[in-house]
């Protein structure tokens, strides 16, 4: 098993973590807390061999690789092939030609660098240079192994070498390692290697500025491969921020960076490399590699698109609702990528209204996914029917029609014959087979239903799945439809961000990723429900914990009311508003006092009637909604 499914099988086996899938990764409470219940513990970018990731805790503001989990949970590394270093603190009975080769240098190599063998306290002794002063490693075996002369003071060891080495290799590392024999055993096979002398800890605050001044890039930390080598690391990762990688170099307890060297030899860059890329793989690239972004790059790309010299990605459709059109921008055209709001009070229809759009997009030819947690996929269908079986002028089926009958079925299945059900007529099962002729024709698109989840990331991980399928049937995927934002299950990680508008900005990188239209309603806040009978129009701040200017169009559902008495009664005559549009705007001559077109909700056929205007029917109720009174201003825009 690899590293990444040993650390997962740890963690459930504490009951109190409840592991879900999150984005590309996992979270769950934090497992060194049995307490623990914000769900803030995470894993993410993992790699495909389990063999690296990052994990954070976000409320306890703890992070670290894979490896640091794992050897946290005391689980095995799959990889735990850990090479086995060689005991360093012996005797060396040849002096500096036994110590050079236990490090895998050669002993000239040593000479140049200028150690030497020497006597001091009366013990044998290796004599180097540093900044700081002289220092000695004794070659007895005997503790101390190491001290400086009198007066000595901590300084860098190979630092302006480092350097040098990582500008000509065009490195964007350098290498920070536990002492100077390792950091000449690095020179030695290539390595731009350097170390603060005088032992594993933090960085004096002179050395670090020091250190930051000369160098802008990544730093990587390869001390010891035991407790106090893992504690340094992290005391100077945390000193060097975002610079800082603290490298696990996978060798049994004790090793170090001359071990590893001695280990790969003149592989010894690569293994490196290797070991950076697995412990902090780098996400994907998004073609900032090259200059494709560029003003001048895009504009011949655009050129070619438009010239049809080149496939075209992001698809347009036209807007659903035609009279919405004249407004331009999102209005006239959605696009690919991009996510349509509506927010609208609680039964202003707002799962009507996605219906009405949805039946016409499926009859300009295009398909569709839809998510509504709160009805099935039947039941979607039987409401399609009420929608439809009177509009082609057949006989009427509602959808309390359908449960009625089938209740009848299932009594009569079960050998009641008293039944409180009431079967369909010829007439109307009739209907139904009408409706469904009606949009099974071969010009026009269907929509795939999808079921809750206990988490968002389940339903899209379905989606796309569902979408790969399709396009190997060579059908495309336009919109979606999300019925509605506050049943999105999505946690966010982050106590500063609400869950509506976290599951929002997952909704739009899926829009993007997916390439495809989002349709998502709102619920209004509690302030709005209340300001929609006392006539306020309802506007940017409406969408109940999501904030409107997210959206490339954000529509609103007013629904009209007039007053009798005290109360305020409301009717099935509504504005659409649009409350913010990306492009498009005002036309010529339009002088409401909103970019809003009038509906009229049809109960009857779960359906919005856009094409009728109520403020020319004469006729109770619409003749007692007086135009200029409700609805014609006064929505605040607060973000």
């Amino acid at each position: 098993m690899s590293t990444l499914e040993n650390v997962l099988n740890a963690i459930d086996a504490l009951p109190h973590t409840k592991r879900t899938r999150y984005k590309d990764g996992y979270k769950m409470n934090d497992p060194f807390n049995p307490s623990s219940d914000s769900q803030s513990f995470c894993i993410f970018d993992i790699r495909p061999d389990g063999e690296g990731a990052t994990y954070k805790y976000f409320a306890g503001g703890e992070a670290g690789t894979l490896y640091d989990l794992a050897q946290k949970l005391g689980v095995k590394i799959a990889a735990d092939t850990r090479a086995q270093a060689i005991n360093t603190k012996k005797h060396y009975a040849n002096g500096l030609e036994d110590y050079a080769q236990a490090h895998g240098v050669s002993a000239d190599y040593l000479t140049q660098c200028h150690w030497v063998e020497t006597t001091h306290h009366g013990r044998p002794a290796l004599q180097f240079k540093t900044a700081g002063g002289l220092r000695y490693r004794f070659l007895d075996g005997n503790a101390p192994y190491y001290v400086s002369e009198k007066g000595y003071k901590i300084c860098w060891y190979g630092l302006d070498d480092a350097i040098n080495k990582a500008n000509q290799a065009n490195h964007d590392y350098i290498v920070m390692c536990n002492g100077e024999i390792s950091t000449l055993a690095g020179k030695f096979h290539n390595v731009p290697t350097f170390c603060k002398t005088s032992g594993e800890s933090a960085i004096p605050e002179d050395l670090l500025n020091e250190l930051n001044n000369k160098w802008k890039g990544k730093i990587v930390i390869a001390l010891d491969c035991d407790d106090a080598g893992r504690k340094a690391s992290k005391a100077i990762q945390s000193q060097l921020q975002d610079n800082g990688l603290a490298l696990d170099l996978m060798l049994t307890d004790g090793g170090d960076l001359a071990d590893f060297c001695r280990l790969h030899g003149d592989k010894t860059t690569n293994a490196i490399a290797d070991l950076i890329q697995k412990q902090y793989p780098k996400p994907t690239t998004t073609g900032h590699d090259t200059n494709a972004h560029r003003s001048d790059a895009v504009f011949a790309d655009v050129i070619q698109e438009l010239e049809g010299h080149k496939p075209v990605e992001t698809v347009s459709f036209l807007f659903p609702i035609k009279e919405l059109r004249k407004f331009g921008g999102f209005a006239e055209l959605c696009e690919t990528g991009k996510v349509t709001l509506i927010a609208g009070g609680s039964g202003t229809g707002k799962t009507q209204f996605l219906e009405t759009i949805n039946d016409k997009l499926n009859h300009q030819g295009l398909n569709g996914f839809w998510f509504g947690a709160e009805w099935q996929a039947q039941e979607m269908i039987w409401r399609r029917i009420q929608r439809w079986s009177k509009r082609l002028d057949k006989t009427a089926v509602t959808y309390d029609d359908i449960r009625r009958h089938r209740l009848y079925l299932h009594d009569q299945q079960n050998g009641i014959y008293d039944s409180e059900g009431a079967p369909l007529s010829q007439a109307q099962l009739q209907a139904i087979k009408d409706v469904q002729y009606f949009f099974s024709h071969e010009t026009v698109g269907t929509t795939e239903y999808f079921e809750d989840t206990e988490n968002l990331s389940d339903v899209f991980y379905n989606m796309r799945i569902a979408i790969e399928r399709e396009r190997r049937n060579n059908r495309s995927i336009s919109f979606v439809i999300f019925d509605y934002v506050q049943l999105l299950k999505a946690s966010s990680p982050d106590s500063s961000v609400n869950r509506y508008e976290y599951a929002f900005e997952l909704v739009k990188s899926f829009a993007i990723d997916c390439n495809v239209h989002v349709f998502m309603t709102s619920q209004v806040n509690k302030q709005n429900q209340s300001d929609i009978s006392a006539g306020v129009s309802l506007g940017m701040e409406s969408a109940h914990y999501v904030r409107g200017d997210k959206a490339n169009l954000f529509l609103t559902l007013n629904r009209q009311y007039y007053k009798q008495g005290d109360d305020h009664i409301e009717t099935n005559a509504f504005y659409l508003v649009i409350a913010k549009a990306s492009l498009g705007g005002r036309p010529e001559g339009y002088n409401e006092p909103q970019l809003r077109i009038p509906m009229i909700m049809i109960p009857s056929q779960l359906t919005f009637n856009t094409v009728t205007d109520w403020r020319q029917i004469n006729e109770e109720p619409f003749n007692r909604l007086a135009d200029n009174f409700y609805y014609t201003g006064g929505a605040s825009f607060n973000f």
